[in-house]
């Protein structure tokens, strides 16, 4: 991964950022990741990662009654929010038993 410094802070060269209204987009989008992996075997692993991955998963969720019918937040409404990082990095699996 290489790593940078901008404006906004540190960030990995080459990443995107994929905006999704539903779960279908979502897993489509990680198993486009999956498919441009790069494995190759090993002793323990036929296959063994030989890439990093990193996904991050932010979610915002508002209660319906907060939105008006347009679908546009009412001043006050409740926004949560939640980060939600997964991390596989090249050549980390274990193979044991």
């Amino acid at each position: 991964l290489e790593l940078r410094v901008g404006p906004q802070g540190v960030f990995v060269e080459g990443q995107a950022r994929h905006p999704v209204s539903s779960l279908e987009q979502t897993l489509e989008l990680l198993e486009l990741g999956a498919r441009n992996r790069t494995v190759g075997a090993h002793e323990m692993n036929a296959l063994s990662s030989r890439s990093h991955l990193v996904v991050t998963l932010e979610l915002t969720t508002t209660s319906s009654s907060d939105s008006n019918s347009e679908g546009a937040l009412l001043a006050g409404a409740e926004v949560l929010k939640s980060r939600l990082q997964l991390i596989d990095l090249a050549g980390s699996g274990g193979g044991g038993g």
